[in-house]
């Protein structure tokens, strides 16, 4: 399956990388490095990732505060948001548009 990114998701993960780059570009590329080796078992294994809430799974790279979340739809895995997790979960309830619990 193909990953596509939504335009704020692509913006927020385009964010991240930047905010890494200025404080240590070895992190960025660590950072980088997780996320491209999640997506390609992504790729392959779609529902790999748990469930959060409605149709969004949440895909966490290791060692960072950030959580990617994306929906598998017909032929591609849609990525919606990627956000910090350290943050009031009504935000990211807010950002994603579904219903806290």
């Amino acid at each position: 399956m193909k990953i596509r990114f939504v335009t704020p998701a692509n913006e927020e993960f385009l964010e991240v990388i930047r905010y890494y780059k200025a404080a240590d570009p070895a992190t960025a590329a660590k950072f980088l490095h997780r996320v491209k080796r999640g997506f390609r078992l992504i790729e392959r294994f779609p529902e790999l990732c748990p469930r959060y809430k409605g149709v969004y799974r949440k895909f966490r790279p290791g060692g960072f505060p950030h959580a990617i979340f994306y929906a598998v739809e017909s032929e591609e895995i849609v990525v919606y948001a990627v956000l910090n997790l350290r943050q009031d979960p009504a935000r990211i309830h807010s950002r994603l548009g579904v219903e806290e619990s």
